[in-house]
């Protein structure tokens, strides 16, 4: 970021209500609301810096944005409503920065649950069947509308949220598609965490 242009000079539509990363990664995210209609939101900025790798990092999460978006939206045949996709709200590419605003998901990190102990093993049961369900539905051509199978590329208890109905798959910011039939999916793809 620009030394004075904060995010909330640069978003005063939004009122930021907490730093969700703290500085993590090359990306902030920040919990927020519209000021408009008290909706929350996870905002995303990414700014821009030299070099290939925080360009390819900025494709990457608008490619991820369309893609998230375009799901989100569509009907999907056997996925239940608690296991829908986050909505995005809005993003953009700007001189200095990218940024997302996506639906935010009330509930606990599985990180965070994780942190505190053991899952028992019917929770964990639930868990996995509810983003493997998700999973499945990003994964299929015949039911994501894309024609082409989608890889998340960033499952990990950090993009799981608890919710009491379900469990949800968040963060879709390096999600692809790949080429029907591709072998080679999982090289070079993922976060190290």
């Amino acid at each position: 970021m620009t030394a004075g242009a904060g995010p909330g000079t640069r978003f005063p539509y939004l009122e930021f209500l907490a730093n969700l990363n703290q500085g993590r990664g090359m990306t902030s995210a920040y919990l927020v609301r519209y000021r408009e209609n008290g909706r929350k939101a996870v905002l995303k900025i990414l700014d821009h810096a030299s070099g290939s790798v925080a360009r390819e990092a900025i494709v990457e999460e608008l490619n991820g944005a369309r893609l998230l978006q375009r799901l989100a939206d569509r009907e999907a045949p056997g996925l239940n409503p608690e296991h829908r996709l986050p909505k995005v709200y809005e993003f953009d590419e700007r001189d200095e920065y990218f940024y997302v605003l996506i639906e935010y998901l009330e509930g606990q990190g599985l990180a965070r649950r994780l942190g505190e102990g053991p899952l028992e093993t019917g929770e964990a049961i639930r868990i996995a069947k509810d983003i493997l369900t998700q999973l499945a539905f990003i994964h299929s051509p015949e039911r994501n509308g894309e024609g082409r199978p989608i890889c998340h590329g960033d499952v990990k208890p950090a993009n799981i949220i608890l919710q009491p109905q379900s469990a949800r798959l968040v963060d879709f910011g390096i999600a692809k598609l790949l080429a029907v039939g591709r072998t080679d999916a999982t090289a070079n793809f993922g976060s190290e965490n």
